[in-house]
């Protein structure tokens, strides 16, 4: 039972792809968090022999795709190192990094990844995307996953299944669900956090399923991968088909959709912006891909009624 069963008063300013503006009881002073998603980076060597030949002569790749600056392509790197340089202008209270940081778990994408945020200065919370954990040609399992946690350690610097921060006030509860599932220990966490009646945002790799989503996912990715969708084709071996959701999965969406204090979801993984309602108070935000060099600002104060 939460310690306020009424539902929030909540007002979301018109956002853009790139900024929010959020307005909520509970809320004690005005904060800024810029999230972060999906930079992919793509670094690796010889302590990871067993990839290298599949991954080295990709190194880079992703650069030709990236956003031409100044008569040059931004590589992943780049674009992180520009976010980064970007959100410390800002001076936000929080980076919020939702998966995805990496293309995969090598030992120099870790370093890497954990070295610019540290050298950045900026207090962050990060929660692991499905590229995180896995290379390309594992099996993709929850002991892979489980295994890879540890050596992800340098990024989250805590409990990586579920956490959360409270900061004036704004609970930031994040849950990893990279692997298209919500399990009982993260169930029960966030039915714990959300009882306290504080305003939360949830944190997540990928999206919550909507009406509104569903529609340009399928078209840039011909498949929706989203969570509890209800229309999900098997299309090859690289992407597998329509998770057999659990009872606890489908619990976990139920109850934080409704929950009275809910007021934002930050996610990444389709690569593309966009931001709709969940509920009457919450709005998911679904950032643009970091190895664009995209991030979303967000400004949360309290209601005025």
């Amino acid at each position: 039972m939460s310690r306020n069963s009424q539902p929030l008063r909540v007002l979301h300013r018109p956002w853009t792809d790139n900024t929010a503006a959020i307005f909520s009881q509970g809320i004690d002073q005005a904060l800024t968090v810029v999230h972060l998603t999906d930079s992919h980076l793509q670094f690796i060597d010889d302590r990871d022999t067993d990839h290298m030949e599949r991954y080295a002569s990709k190194q880079r790749q992703r650069g030709a795709a990236g956003i031409r600056e100044l008569g040059r392509y931004l590589t992943p790197e780049d674009a992180l190192d520009q976010v980064l340089a970007d959100a410390v202008k800002l001076e936000p209270d929080l980076l919020a990094v939702t998966g995805d940081l990496l293309q995969h778990p090598s030992q120099a994408n870790i370093e890497h990844a954990a070295g610019a945020l540290e050298k950045s200065g900026l207090a962050w919370m990060y929660t692991c995307g499905n590229h995180d954990w896995h290379f390309s040609g594992q099996t993709s399992s929850a002991e892979t996953r489980a295994a890879a946690w540890a050596k992800l350690a340098p990024l989250h610097k805590g409990p990586l299944n579920c956490d959360c921060h409270t900061i004036h006030g704004l609970q930031f509860l994040t849950v990893d669900n990279s692997n298209y599932q919500f399990d009982e220990e993260q169930l029960e966490f966030a039915r714990k956090t959300l009882a306290t009646g504080r305003p939360t945002v949830l944190l997540i790799h990928i999206p919550l399923s909507t009406p509104t989503l569903r529609e340009p996912t399928i078209r840039n990715w011909k498949n929706a991968i989203l969570i509890c969708d209800p229309s999900w084709v098997q299309l090859d071996e690289v992407r597998p088909g329509k998770p057999d959701y659990t009872a606890t999965t489908l619990q976990f969406t139920h109850m934080v959709t409704g929950s009275p204090n809910l007021i934002a979801v930050l996610c990444g993984h389709v690569h593309f912006a966009h931001a709709d309602p969940v509920n009457p108070r919450a709005v998911q935000y679904v950032t643009g891909p970091g190895y664009l060099g995209r991030y979303r600002l967000l400004r949360f104060a309290p209601y005025q009624s």
